[in-house]
């Protein structure tokens, strides 16, 4: 789980079943994501999952994640870790 996690806009690209994040808005401008380094997900509940998602953009290396309980996107950067 994120600490000091940021809720966001995401837009996502749909592909084989499976999605990731291709750019986000923090403090209202829109960042590109120029490369996701790793992904990864893990139980929320038990029905629903966190999907997370290590990226590389202009601004410096994030972490996103999107919590399918509550139907949001986050973002943190590395060090936010709980």
């Amino acid at each position: 789980m994120l600490d000091d996690k940021k809720p966001t806009s995401v837009t996502v690209i749909f592909r084989r079943g499976s999605f990731f994040p291709v750019n986000f808005t923090m403090r209202e401008q829109k960042i590109a994501i120029s490369k996701v380094i790793a992904s990864w997900k893990s139980p929320r509940g038990r029905e629903r999952m966190l999907y997370n998602f290590s990226v590389i953009t202009p601004c410096g290396t994030y972490v996103m994640e999107y919590d399918e309980y509550e139907k949001q996107w986050y973002y943190s950067q590395p060090g936010g870790w709980q």
